[in-house]
């Protein structure tokens, strides 16, 4: 929920505060969400993400791909290398895209995930599954010119993290 997103955090010097400026209110609401658990999105500079987590240290993540949110492909994606070099994937979208792209051995957190997702679309809610997968260090010595392609082939096999319910 942290990191994939367009959301951009403006500083505002004279008070210390940062207000989040978002093209989506969804995005907005999950990045508030971050925060709430932990982890609390704080700058995006020249292609750097970094969360303060609960803790009060900083983690910064080298953003190296952000495929938006479509029509098309109903999710978003996002490729980021962490600060001690592992590759992660997240990728956030609706049920009916994420579930066929789910790695096959979650199937008990899977029936329960679509327990739940069915009870907030019963209230009238929208939802959104919220996945991830740790890359190979393979892709990173990819060529950059293909950056893209392969990284909507690597949304597969992904694990579900969380779902969230918006109103």
């Amino acid at each position: 929920m942290g990191l994939c997103h367009s959301v951009i955090p403006e500083h505002v010097e004279e008070t210390g505060e940062i207000r989040l400026s978002a093209s989506s209110p969804d995005d907005e609401a999950l990045v508030c969400g971050a925060k709430f658990f932990g982890f609390e999105f704080v700058d995006r500079t020249n292609g750097i993400a970094t969360l303060k987590k609960s803790s009060g240290e900083n983690e910064e993540f080298e953003i190296l791909e952000m495929i938006e949110f479509n029509s098309t492909r109903k999710r978003m994606s996002v490729v980021v290398r962490k600060q001690n070099g592992d590759l992660e994937l997240y990728c956030k979208g609706a049920d009916t895209v994420m579930v066929p792209l789910l790695k096959g051995d979650q199937e008990k957190l899977l029936e329960t995930t679509c327990q739940h997702m069915t009870h907030y679309a019963k209230e009238g809610l929208r939802t959104l599954m919220i996945c991830k997968r740790v890359l190979d260090a393979e892709v990173s010595e990819r060529e950059d010119d293909h950056t893209r392609d392969e990284s909507r082939e690597m949304a597969t096999d992904i694990k579900i993290t969380s779902t969230t319910k918006l109103n």
